[in-house]
């Protein structure tokens, strides 16, 4: 997933930018769309950003997040990574993060484009035992959706 709308970039870095009011609305309908589809993580990766912050506290969700730097600008490679140190009980994972990254991931495991705007929640699925068979096995990944807000 990528974050709600941030405000545009300013004085400060671009790591702390916040959320505008649009924002905080997108993130609130995402998360609704979400739970309304039953598409519910058990947990969520999160880059350590202010507005990714805050996106995920508009979800809602009412589930775990751990924050990991490497999302800041990482892609499909630091998705790996964090997805390979997944124990196989987090059967479904939200990983909250930037563009061009993300979207670049999304397209990639699921075999065609896939560009996120922002709020918008790639929902990919896969047969697998575990995170690392399903990483390995890339190429059969499914776009279910990609929830909008």
């Amino acid at each position: 997933m990528r974050h709600a709308e941030a405000e545009p970039q300013m004085a400060g870095t671009d790591h702390g930018r916040r959320l505008t009011a649009r924002g905080r609305n997108e993130a609130r309908a995402t998360g609704a769309k979400l739970a309304a589809k039953g598409w519910l993580p058990v947990r969520v990766l999160a880059s350590d950003s202010q507005r990714t912050r805050e996106t995920f506290d508009g979800l809602a969700l009412g589930v775990p997040v751990s924050w990991h730097p490497p999302l800041y600008l990482g892609g499909l490679e630091v998705i790996e990574d964090l997805l390979r140190a997944a124990p196989a009980s987090d059967a479904t994972l939200l990983v909250l993060g930037h563009n061009p990254g993300f979207s670049e991931a999304a397209g990639l495991l699921a075999g065609r484009p896939a560009g996120l705007g922002t709020s918008h929640a790639a929902v990919l699925s896969i047969e697998a035992g575990d995170w690392a068979d399903a990483l390995a096995a890339a190429a059969t990944w499914k776009l279910d959706a990609i929830v909008t807000p």
